[in-house]
């Protein structure tokens, strides 16, 4: 298992279990600009404020001048629980999934200032986590590579 972190800090604790009652609004917290470096490669996060059934996301590495990496986002309102969405392209656009082929995540788990999200389609499953700690904003992935 690899893990991405966005952010200085890794924060570990437990989550109150969610799925059910679920509503965009929890998300809040996840809005603004967010920035990160890991190794030479700088990132960035911007989600929107939650807006009707929506909030969307962007995601992007760069090393020196050069775009290597673009991800786009949605979270959605799907009946009493979220999913999030997304796609994975390169530096010049060209997508990673076929044109069919989102990423989807269902959602395991919310708290105040965290939640979980599961690609179960991947064996093992993905897990996406966001954390936000003080002004910073941790984002983990726990994937197979």
């Amino acid at each position: 298992m690899k893990s991405w972190v966005l952010g200085a800090v890794m924060l570990l604790g437990t989550c109150a279990s969610a799925g059910q009652g679920a509503r965009l609004k929890d998300l809040e917290w996840l809005s603004g600009t967010w920035h990160g470096k890991l190794g030479e490669s700088r990132m960035e996060e911007v989600w929107t404020e939650p807006e009707g059934p929506s909030m969307v996301g962007t995601f992007r590495v760069h090393k020196g001048d050069q775009a290597k990496f673009y991800e786009f986002m949605t979270i959605d309102q799907a009946g009493d629980t979220l999913k999030l969405r997304l796609r994975h392209f390169s530096g010049d656009l060209t997508a990673h999934e076929d044109k069919t082929g989102t990423l989807v995540f269902d959602l395991v788990s919310i708290g105040k200032h965290r939640v979980i999200f599961e690609n179960k389609a991947t064996r093992p499953p993905e897990k996406l986590t966001y954390t936000r700690v003080g002004k910073a904003l941790v984002v983990q992935l726990d994937a197979a590579r």
